[in-house]
């Protein structure tokens, strides 16, 4: 989608896209928050680990001049006698001549079920301030007739509401309706101007841990993503635990993606009795018919918990 949206833009034409806005990430666990305002962070939900810091950066497309690329700065809270989770983002996604930057604070409300078990439903939102920007001046145009674009900026409020269940380390749904507010933004009044339109997205995710003895402890997650007017999306992703220090993963989709993964967690033997260090990488290797020309995908992740 973003390929094919910047070509319109060098072609200098008014045309409507629908399709997935918002960044994609593989190592989407470590990332809860930015998919959903109400779910807990990984370390929470495995470890107990009431507060976490990470840092995440994504190259999408290796092969291709100007191809996407997201960077993300990550934390969250856990005010476990008020039953709140507060924390939040930045995250500046770049995609040839068109960036945004957002800033987001998160908030959530945990509701417990049962005294002796980890049940939890949380209600959260986000409310951030997004900047956008349009590079259009370093687009050349063949044509004389067509008008020398200018570099734009506009900036915008933006929500996200969703809602998490968990029950114990063991089992997890979410629903989250992220970029709420949606944005219809003209950047320019003439005949080669551009107008940047994003929708609300539906997300569903659908998880839990399985012991499979030699495999480890399995998790499967399923990820659903529904934009209005643009095809329905679905990942399936299965990271096996084989130890509280390493993990191995794969996953793929409708995209034609395979996707691989390994992470490392550090604590004890680092002398940190109350906190972990994690790292985790993820390589996308494109199965269609247009992999060759785009090349694969990288991302990775560094993060502390304690």
């Amino acid at each position: 989608m973003r390929i094919i949206l910047l070509a319109l833009i060098m072609l200098g034409c008014n045309t409507l896209l629908n399709a997935q806005q918002l960044p994609f990430m593989a190592l989407f666990r470590e990332n809860w928050n930015l998919l959903n305002p109400a779910a807990p962070s990984d370390d929470y939900i495995q470890f107990e680990n009431y507060n976490s810091i990470g840092t995440h950066f994504r190259k999408q497309w290796v092969q291709l001049e100007e191809a996407p690329t997201t960077a993300l700065l990550n934390g969250q809270f856990v005010l476990d006698d008020y039953n709140i989770l507060t924390g939040g983002h930045l995250v500046h996604d770049q995609t040839g001549k068109l960036s945004f930057t957002g800033l987001y604070g998160n908030f959530a409300y945990r509701l417990a079920f049962n005294s002796r078990k980890r049940q939890y439903l949380y209600l959260g939102l986000n409310l951030g301030i997004l900047q956008y920007r349009a590079n259009l001046a370093d687009i050349l145009f063949d044509q004389p007739e067509v008008l020398q674009l200018a570099n734009e900026q506009v900036y915008r409020l933006d929500a996200g509401f969703g809602a998490f269940y968990q029950l114990e380390d063991q089992f997890y749904v979410g629903l989250s309706i992220p970029q709420s507010l949606g944005i219809d933004q003209r950047f320019q009044e003439n005949p080669t101007d551009f107008e940047l339109e994003r929708v609300a997205h539906a997300y569903f995710v659908l998880g839990g841990f399985l012991d499979a003895e030699a495999l480890g402890r399995l998790e499967p997650t399923l990820w659903l993503r529904f934009v209005p007017g643009a095809p329905f999306t679905y990942d399936l992703n299965v990271r096996s635990h084989f130890s509280e220090n390493f993990w191995l993963g794969v996953g793929g989709g409708l995209s034609r993606t395979l996707r691989i993964e390994t992470g490392f967690r550090l604590g004890e033997s680092l002398g940190w009795y109350d906190g972990q260090l994690k790292t985790g990488v993820s390589v996308g290797i494109p199965m269609g018919t247009y992999g060759n020309a785009f090349g694969m995908s990288g991302e990775v992740h560094v993060g502390f918990s304690w």
